[in-house]
């Protein structure tokens, strides 16, 4: 993830990238929710990835404050 740092802020591809890392890695499970809901306010435009990411939020509830609730749930 270090190598991908200088990427665009604008890219959803590298904060979804971040956030599975941060699933996996447990030393950097502090940044999963913030970099998650950087992956859902930049893909508002693509309709396939807005699914998926909905989906896993759905499936995962519990791991998310209410902030990330007003983001999934807003047009």
């Amino acid at each position: 993830m270090i190598a991908t740092e200088g990427k665009s802020a604008l890219d959803y591809f590298y904060w979804n990238n971040k956030m599975l890392y941060s699933i996996v890695n447990k030393e950097y499970s502090v940044d999963f929710e913030k970099s998650f809901q950087n992956a859902v306010i930049l893909s508002k435009n693509n309709d396939e990835m807005k699914t998926a990411l909905r989906i896993f939020y759905l499936r995962n509830i519990p791991k998310f404050s209410e902030e990330t609730k007003m983001i999934i749930l807003s047009k």
